[in-house]
């Protein structure tokens, strides 16, 4: 649900109201740094709105640990080729489902912002697997919890979140 909520928020399309329905399909990706989520599914490009969940997948990628055991500086090369399988693997399922690679977007959190060599894994998932993944401020990954709590909740619910991830954690409410 991460997934689909930051993929209708980076959404760029423009749509005008005399164009016919159109249906595509996207691929929303959450590089985290315990673990890596990827959400495929079909929205209509006119509203924004997504209309089925075809698939969802996780999978335990400890980008945080593999910090932590090496001072805390760099992501080590087996933990980059770690995250690079497993994305390969879920780019290969995404494209499957006929996600497009200009359709396939993401973001990474906490890890890549505190990792010397985040910036370059992100780039290199770029361009080698054509994903566009964006490191994130904690700001807005609060923001984006807090969104995906209130839109689970219903409208007119109080809502408080608390996101307890790898590698930060936020308390986000109105």
């Amino acid at each position: 649900a991460v997934s689909l909520l930051l993929w209708r928020l980076s959404s760029k399309a423009k749509m005008l109201g005399s164009q016919k329905r159109k249906i595509e399909v996207r691929a929303g990706f959450d590089v985290g740094s315990g673990a890596t989520k990827m959400e495929v599914a079909s929205f209509d490009a006119l509203t924004q709105e997504p209309q089925k969940v075809l698939y969802s997948e996780q999978e335990e990628a400890l980008f945080s640990h593999d910090l932590a055991s090496n001072g805390g500086e760099k992501l080590s090369s087996d933990m980059q080729k770690e995250g690079m399988r497993i994305l390969s693997k879920f780019r290969r399922i995404a494209t499957g489902h006929g996600c497009s690679a200009d359709n396939m977007r993401g973001i990474a959190t906490a890890v890549f912002r505190k990792a010397k060599n985040g910036d370059g894994f992100l780039q290199r998932v770029r361009d080698e697997l054509g994903i566009k993944l964006r490191c994130i401020d904690q700001k807005l990954e609060g923001k984006i919890g807090y969104m995906t709590g209130r839109a689970y909740a219903g409208a007119g619910s109080n809502v408080i979140v608390w996101d307890s991830g790898g590698g930060s954690f936020q308390i986000t409410g109105e």
